[in-house]
């Protein structure tokens, strides 16, 4: 299973919310400004990483735990998850909103450290504030472990042959740069409202015509797939790579030309052995 915990920035009760989850944090005591200072994540985040999932760790059943800034995008984001999920076989997800153990503390501390840059005055906000969410964060962990210990055990994602997304926010385009690149032969089979197999290229590769709304759902997909141990690649040269993620704009006839051009060259895209792979054909 893939739990993953989600706020508005991604820095403060979501990586809380993680670190409760493995243990990091203990949930009788309010944590030190040393410990939050030296927990992993914790008010560090950046605009950039606004919709990038990051991987806290694993627990004790080997579930991986997430956490990210969806900023107002929870539902788009989880869906967008859910699509390219069903591609490897990985239907088991657990999301958690954290938002409702954010007071005025620790929205103003955060606001004070990230927006401001007054670190040192915002922490002692956030000091307080996480103090005050931890009892709520508690609570919705513990009904997290205890539906994680319904699901599946966590997995590695299975082998696949390198796989092409093609992206945009409207169906037709990313349909038709999926057909192109096949030259028209395709047998689609639909994943996902939002996700579709089209065929398999000449060079072994599988391509997929894929409908995410903005560039945060794409980043959510992207950091994905890397903190899985997959290889990522969103523009030529392809080159050690497992996953091609083309997002299609206003020029998306040339950029898919370029990229399909670019992934031919590359030759035939045999699948990968990951480490630890799964050896079932679904992960969870």
């Amino acid at each position: 299973m893939r739990v993953v915990y989600h706020c508005y920035g991604g820095t403060h009760s979501s990586v809380l919310g993680a670190a409760l989850h493995l243990g990091l944090v203990q949930e009788g005591a309010a944590p030190s400004g040393e410990e939050l200072g030296a927990l992993p994540f914790f008010d560090k985040a950046t605009p950039i990483d606004a919709g990038r999932l990051r991987l806290m760790g694993l627990d004790d059943r080997g579930n991986r735990v997430f956490f990210v800034g969806r900023r107002r995008r929870a539902a788009s984001i989880i869906e967008a998850l859910r699509a390219f999920g069903t591609a490897w076989g990985v239907g088991d997800w657990l999301f958690a909103s954290t938002s409702m153990a954010v007071g005025p503390s620790l929205r103003l501390g955060g606001y004070l450290s990230r927006r401001l840059g007054a670190a040192r005055l915002g922490g002692r906000f956030l000091v307080r504030g996480a103090g005050m969410a931890l009892p709520v964060l508690a609570r919705l962990v513990a009904k997290c472990r205890r539906e994680a210990l319904q699901g599946s055990q966590g997995r590695d994602l299975p082998g696949l042959p390198r796989c092409v997304f093609y992206v945009s926010s409207r169906v037709a385009v990313s349909q038709a740069a999926a057909r192109s690149h096949l030259n028209g032969v395709v047998d689609p089979v639909q994943l996902h409202p939002w996700l579709a197999r089209v065929g398999l290229d000449a060079a072994g590769n599988l391509v997929h015509a894929a409908t995410l709304p903005g560039i945060l759902e794409v980043r959510s997909v992207e950091s994905w797939l890397s903190e899985e141990g997959l290889r990522v690649r969103s523009s030529p040269p392809f080159t050690d790579w497992d996953v091609a993620l083309i997002r299609l704009g206003t020029g998306w006839r040339r950029a898919a030309t370029q990229a399909r051009r670019a992934l031919e060259a590359q030759g035939e895209g045999t699948p990968r052995e990951l480490a630890n792979i799964a050896k079932t054909s679904g992960g969870s």
